[in-house]
């Protein structure tokens, strides 16, 4: 840890630079970055003395004014109140501010933010979404339409009607895939009922929104060949707890058929080494799954658990190595295999094809469709004939024997 003497410091934050730094270096900041926050921390309790203030006015609002004097004073960063986030943290940790003063103002009502505030609430507490993924991708594209028949400070309900609601998602449906675009579709469907639940809307509109149909023809899945797992896993070195990481999330993606989301949200505690079952959790149907740990899996994460440093109290099994230290998210991961894949030279890989990849080994191996649906967890045989193609003997039985022809 850097010699926290060394910050000048004068103000009302002053005898909280050693308390700051032992916060960040907790978090897994690294030394350069605890100095450089320990710098502005002691910009911000000059400034605030300079001010005339102290530590019962500081707020969000307080925050703005010295971001705004620090940057005509040439200081390029922190630019936002994100980048002051990590000082008002270990203020509110230590008990230095409350919370609450901190608190995001509300949203004005009836405004497209006070909308989808409370579409998102009623997802949650009415139909029991409890994804917080669910609600990071509903909430933007509710505000997204919101945003577009609105007038200043309101929702204007008026302008909502059948060609609002197609423009709409015919514009924003153009350049995405038809995946987004059937989700925006979802999403606005269960926005208009809860508009006309709330009286918003005079009749009930989700019957407005059309059907979105793929632009092309459904096709079979492409997996990763088995000497492509293969290459992928070699070509990732696990002397260094990156390292380690990586391969041990490739090798269980691949082995597993596991989502990136479910990797992402594995704990140490769904890990029964004695049995050699791993539990995966899935809080959307909240229905638990359990599967085999087979020993070369075991001992890619042991291999990495070893390595491991984490934060006291931090029982997620795979975590970034970049401050603050968490929990890594679905899209570290996928974006982390895309990476590994690249540099071993196979292309663009996502992580969806290693789950791809897993039920595939099943078939060539000898496994039927039904067993490959098991492995991913299918609760519909009909969504594992994506596979099919690989699994001739399973369809072989299906086949109409074509009759022979007659002299």
């Amino acid at each position: 840890m850097f010699d926290v003497a060394t910050v000048r410091i004068r103000g009302p934050l002053s005898g909280l630079v050693a308390g700051l730094a032992e916060h960040l270096a907790g978090r897994g900041y690294r030394d350069n970055t605890v100095r450089f926050l320990a710098e502005v921390f002691a910009r911000l309790s000059r400034w605030l003395q300079d001010e005339g203030s102290g530590l019962d006015d500081l707020d969000w609002v307080v925050v703005d004014g010295f971001l705004d004097w620090s940057h005509a004073r040439g200081h390029r960063s922190p630019v936002s109140r994100r980048g002051m986030a990590p000082l008002v943290e270990f203020l509110i940790a230590g008990g230095v501010v409350p919370a609450d003063r901190f608190a995001e103002a509300a949203p004005v009502p009836g405004s497209p933010e006070d909308v989808a505030g409370r579409f998102i609430g009623y997802l949650v507490e009415a139909r029991g979404v409890a994804s917080s993924s669910t609600v990071k991708l509903y909430h933007p594209m509710a505000l997204a339409f919101l945003r577009s028949v609105s007038v200043p400070g309101r929702v204007d309900w008026d302008r909502v009607g059948t060609e609002s609601i197609q423009g709409f998602l015919t514009g924003w449906s153009a350049s995405r895939s038809a995946s987004a675009a059937g989700t925006m579709a979802s999403v606005l469907r269960a926005l208009l009922r809860f508009a006309f639940v709330e009286g918003w809307t005079v009749h009930d509109l989700a019957g407005r929104v059309g059907k979105v149909g793929p632009r092309r023809g459904v096709r079979l899945v492409e997996g990763l060949s088995t000497d492509g797992v293969e290459r992928l896993i070699g070509s990732i070195e696990v002397t260094t707890r990156i390292g380690a990481r990586d391969r041990a999330i490739v090798v269980m993606l691949s082995r597993l058929g596991l989502r990136a989301g479910e990797a992402a949200r594995l704990r140490l505690d769904d890990i029964d080494w004695q049995a050699g079952v791993v539990t995966l959790r899935d809080p959307k149907s909240r229905h638990d799954v359990a599967v085999p740990l087979p020993v070369d899996v075991g001992a890619a994460v042991v291999t990495y658990l070893r390595l491991r440093r984490a934060p006291e109290g931090q029982r997620a099994v795979f975590l970034r190595e970049h401050a603050p230290v968490g929990p890594m998210t679905t899209a570290g991961i996928s974006g982390m295999v895309a990476d590994r894949a690249a540099a071993a030279g196979l292309g663009l890989v996502h992580a969806h094809r290693l789950r791809h990849a897993a039920a595939m080994a099943v078939i060539a191996r000898g496994g039927t469709l039904v067993e490959a649906g098991q492995l991913l967890g299918h609760a519909r045989a009909a969504t594992t004939l994506v596979y099919a193609r690989a699994d001739g003997e399973s369809l072989r039985g299906l086949a109409i024997e074509w009759p022979e022809a007659r002299p």
